[in-house]
């Protein structure tokens, strides 16, 4: 389990290596339509050891993307996922590869990955989200822990708490700022986590399975705020999902992983959900996208449960 006040103290950090394990990312090119491209991983392995025996939990991964872009990560359970993300977030070091944030046309001072200052984050990740509220400080000391990080420039208190209500309104809930963490729901606790990461997320978005508690109502809503958000900063997003139709609906890319973290497919989506307009309708590229994915993880040696619920329905 991540804590929040865990992970607000490593986000911005580099994760450091030995010299000799250190290795040299090739440059990153720029897309077609010059959008930058980001980097996350480069290369990355680890593996546990207990008692003698050794579990490779990720090997090779390399993680890049277009800047601005939306990517969904699917994948069966224990596949290395949220070992990935741990990785991404500087809470596990791996054996070796690179580890950090890298957009094309940043020049780092630094020979390998390094965190830009500027680079904002917003993160969600899986777990039971009263471990991601302090539970005996109140609601605004939850959503300012990280203001006084290297990833909050120009962010004031007052501008952040304006913000947050304004995104919980937007998500149907009116919770009091001076409520305690632990008074809250656990539907209230999600909404709380998501407002806050939405908040501070101004250049990379990292959510791991974030609507699990939220009724159909409110994830709709919430659907709605992020497509808003996309449009407004050129948001890059990672989201680890199990339900095709949330990831049809929201990415642009949908990557699918088995164990150890190795690439089944890169299924690229003409995108179905244009801007704010949140139905589904059964079109051939999406027809075809749904086909490739279900066969992607149902061809995995341990296929995942899905989800095909439509999230607007």
């Amino acid at each position: 389990m991540i804590h929040i006040a865990e992970a607000a103290t490593r986000i911005g950090r580099r994760v450091t290596q030995p010299a000799s394990q250190r290795a040299t990312p090739p440059p990153l090119p720029t897309t077609s339509d010059n959008r930058r491209v980001v980097q996350l991983l480069s290369h990355v392995n680890r593996t546990y050891r207990l008692d003698g025996l050794e579990r490779r939990a990720v090997e090779d991964l390399t993680l890049q993307f277009d800047e601005g872009s939306c990517v969904a990560i699917m994948g069966a359970n224990g596949c290395g996922k949220s070992t990935a993300l741990r990785i991404i977030l500087g809470l596990e070091q791996p054996d070796s590869g690179c580890v950090g944030v890298r957009w094309s046309g940043y020049a780092s001072s630094d020979d390998d990955f390094s965190v830009p200052l500027q680079a904002r984050f917003g993160t969600v990740i899986q777990q039971q989200h009263s471990r991601m509220l302090l539970p005996n400080v109140s609601v605004c000391d939850n959503v300012l822990l990280p203001i006084g990080g290297a990833f909050d420039e120009g962010l004031s208190p007052k501008g952040v708490l304006d913000q947050f209500t304004a995104y919980l309104a937007e998500l149907g809930y009116d919770i009091s700022l001076r409520a305690l963490g632990r008074t809250l729901s656990g539907g209230q606790q999600q909404a709380v986590v998501l407002a806050r990461a939405l908040v501070y997320a101004q250049r990379l978005l990292i959510w791991d399975e974030p609507t699990s508690w939220l009724d159909m109502h409110k994830r709709r809503g919430f659907y709605r705020l992020l497509a808003q958000r996309r449009a407004e900063l050129s948001l890059s997003v990672i989201l680890v999902t199990h339900e095709i139709e949330e990831a049809l609906l929201l990415a642009d890319r949908v990557l699918v992983f088995d164990s150890p973290m190795k690439l089944l497919a890169d299924v690229h989506v003409q995108r179905i959900a244009q801007g704010l307009d949140l139905t589904l309708p059964d079109s051939p590229a999406g027809t075809e996208a749904r086909r490739k994915i279900r066969e992607a993880i149902l061809g995995a040696p341990d296929a995942p449960s899905f989800t095909e619920r439509r999230p607007g329905c």
